[in-house]
C-alpha cells in the first residue's frame, strides 16, 4: 500500500513542475500545494515503514512453541513405549545353551588340567608298557615316554627307539549319552623300515573286559605311503581304512555316544558306520588317546581342545 502512495506522489510532484513551467498557476498556490504535499510523503514513508516486509523485523516463536518442537523431536528417535532394561528386569532363568556350556565346562576336566600344563593323577590314567610312572604336584610325569602337557596342547613326541613302543594315558567317561571332541595335528609319522607302522590312537575302550575290547582310530604311516586313518577293533585288530589326511593341518574329531550306538565324526564328517557297543559295560567306557609304533619309527603330534561333554 505504501508503495502505491509513493508512487501517486511523484506523479502529483511531476504534475506541479510541469504546470508552473507553463505559467498555468501561481508561485504562492504552488508553494501552499508543496507543504501539503510534504505532509502527505512523511505519512506515506510512516505507511511504506508499518506495511511492507522487513528482513531484520521477524516474529520471535513462543517458549511454547520451541519446547513443543523439542518434545516432537525426542519422540521421534526415542518412542515413548521403550523399555530401558534395569537389573530387575533382567531374566533369572539362563537360556538352555548357557546351562549346557556350565555343564560341559564341569563334565570337560580331562581338557581343562592339560590347559594348565599337567596331566592329573586323579583325572588321567596311564597305560605304559611294564613301567610306573612318576608323579609330582598331582601331575603325571611321562615326558620319557614322549607324552607331556604343553603350549594349551597333549603332545605326542617319540624319537627313533629300536624297539616296539605301545603307551598311552585314558580318562574313565560317563555312563550316560557322552561326546568327546578334540583336534589333532599330526606333525610327522616316521619310519625307515618299510614294512613298518607307526600310529598316533585314539578311541572307546572298556578297559575291565577280558579280552581288551575298543574301537579305535589309527592315525597311520606305512612305509613311505600317505597318511590314513584306519578303524580298528582292539578284539580282532584288523584295521578298515577310511581315509587319507594331510599332515601339518588341524582336524577336528568328535566320538559321540548314544546309548549303545558309536558314531565317529572327522571334519565334521561321519567315518564309517554307527558302532554297536551293546557289550560294552556302561560305567567302565574310557577314552584313549596314546600311540604304537613299531622299531625305528618316530612321530610327533599334538592333541588340544579336549572336551567331554555329558548328553
Amino acid at each position: 500500500m505504501g508503495i502505491l502512495v509513493a508512487l501517486g506522489l511523484a506523479i502529483i510532484a511531476i504534475f506541479l513542475f510541469a504546470i508552473n513551467r507553463k505559467g498555468w498557476i501561481s508561485n504562492e498556490a504552488l508553494q501552499s500545494l508543496s507543504s501539503i504535499g510534504s505532509v502527505v510523503a512523511a505519512l506515506a514513508a510512516v505507511l511504506a515503514f508499518l506495511f511492507l516486509p522487513s528482513t531484520t523485523h521477524q516474529a520471535t516463536p513462543s517458549p511454547t512453541a520451541a519446547t513443543q518442537t523439542s518434545i516432537s523431536l525426542i519422540t521421534a528417535v526415542i518412542p515413548s513405549h521403550t523399555v530401558i532394561p534395569t537389573a530387575t528386569s533382567l531374566p533369572t532363568v539362563l537360556p538352555e545353551s548357557a546351562t549346557l556350556a556350565v555343564t560341559a565346562t564341569s563334565v570337560s576336566m580331562g581338557g581343562q588340567d592339560i590347559r594348565r600344563g599337567c596331566i592329573s593323577t586323579e583325572i588321567w590314567k596311564p597305560l605304559i608298557d611294564g613301567e610306573s610312572p612318576n608323579e609330582k604336584n598331582g601331575c603325571w610325569q611321562l615326558q620319557q615316554w614322549g607324552i607331556s602337557a604343553q603350549d594349551n596342547s597333549l603332545l605326542i613326541f617319540v624319537p627313533p627307539s629300536p624297539d616296539d613302543q605301545a603307551n598311552g594315558i585314558y580318562i574313565s567317561l560317563p555312563d550316560t549319552g557322552v561326546e568327546v571332541r578334540f583336534k589333532i595335528r599330526v606333525d610327522y609319522l616316521r619310519v625307515m623300515d618299510t614294512s613298518k607302522t607307526v600310529s598316533i590312537v585314539t578311541g572307546i575302550l572298556d578297559r575291565t573286559a577280558t579280552p581288551a575290547k575298543g574301537k579305535f582310530l589309527y592315525y597311520y604311516a606305512f612305509g613311505i605311503g600317505l597318511p590314513g586313518i584306519a578303524l580298528v577293533d582292539w578284539e580282532t585288530n584288523e584295521p578298515t581304512f577310511l581315509q587319507n589326511f594331510a599332515y601339518n593341518s588341524d582336524h577336528s574329531v568328535l566320538f559321540a555316544i548314544r546309548g549303545i550306538d558309536l558314531k565317529i565324526y572327522f571334519d565334521d564328517a561321519q567315518l564309517g558306520e554307527t558302532i554297536n557297543l551293546a557289550s560294552y559295560a556302561n560305567d567302565e567306557k574310557a577314552f584313549w588317546i596314546g600311540y604304537k609304533i613299531q622299531a625305528t619309527g618316530s612321530i610327533r603330534a599334538n592333541i588340544s581342545d579336549i572336551s567331554i561333554t555329558e548328553k
